[in-house]
């Protein structure tokens, strides 16, 4: 890697950093004994994924650098089987013209920088574009993980809310997550357009730090009381690569 590149990186991570402690990623904490009243619903935040398992499960400690020579993706592989029987042939080559049928990331490079919870109102509170009727702000937090990511492949990479591999929070305090691949919190792509605005193409070689928040209600834990005491270290990061039946997760 090259001085100019590493100084890159640096500010890139200065950057995220004191974005971060602008949000609050410090504060935020509920007060015990503070009702949940109303709990959001946990479909709003957990995919249950393909119903596929895993035959390999790749585990990356805290820190460590996770080189991905390729993930295949796309709905054809994501979406669970009985989705799939109701989808017509029409359709399904509709989502195949669109480009979300099969879809092959080539050579990425992932580590995970910092990662952090801030309760969902403090984050709505920030940046009101994101508080809506709908979401039940006053249950739950976001888990903000600020992720390095290298293009390793030889040709340019889109890193746009639409075009990222699929990203999801797994742990084993979810409830009714297993080893299916594609399970776990689903990527918050609204709150990750507001974090990380404007183009994001990545030349090849290139590295950039992007944030990857990730909602997560009470409802969404077996044990729900969990959420006050949360703590980063029971997630990891994941993503499948559907060809090789392969599961990566980088431990936050």
């Amino acid at each position: 890697m090259t001085p100019a590149r590493k100084a890159r990186i640096a500010a890139g991570t200065a950057c995220l950093i004191a974005a971060a402690l602008a949000m609050g990623w410090f504060v935020g904490r509920y007060v015990p004994g503070e009702p949940l009243e109303p709990s959001a619903d946990p479909s709003e935040v957990l995919l249950a994924g393909s119903g596929r398992a895993a035959k390999n499960v790749v585990d990356f400690n805290p820190g460590d650098e996770a080189r991905i020579p390729s993930l295949v993706q796309g709905l054809a592989y994501e979406a669970s089987e009985e989705l799939l029987a109701n989808l017509s042939r029409r359709q399904k080559e509709d989502l195949d013209r669109l480009g979300f049928w099969k879809i092959e990331h080539a050579g990425l490079s992932l580590a995970v920088s910092e990662s952090r919870i801030i309760s969902a109102q403090s984050f709505a509170n920030w940046n009101t574009a994101y508080a809506s009727p709908e979401k039940v702000l006053s249950d739950g937090s976001i888990i903000l993980v600020a992720v390095s990511m290298t293009n390793a492949s030889d040709a340019s990479f889109e890193a746009g809310a639409g075009s990222l591999p699929t990203f999801t929070l797994w742990s084993d305090l979810l409830v009714g997550v297993d080893d299916a691949m594609g399970a776990g919190i689903a990527l918050d792509l609204e709150a990750y357009a507001l974090l990380n605005p404007g183009e994001a193409v990545l030349a090849p070689g290139e590295t950039r730090q992007i944030v990857l928040p990730f909602r997560i209600v009470g409802n969404a834990l077996a044990n729900p009381s969990e959420l006050e005491g949360l703590r980063v270290e029971s997630f990891a990061l994941q993503t499948s690569d559907y060809a090789a039946a392969t599961t990566y997760r980088l431990w936050l």
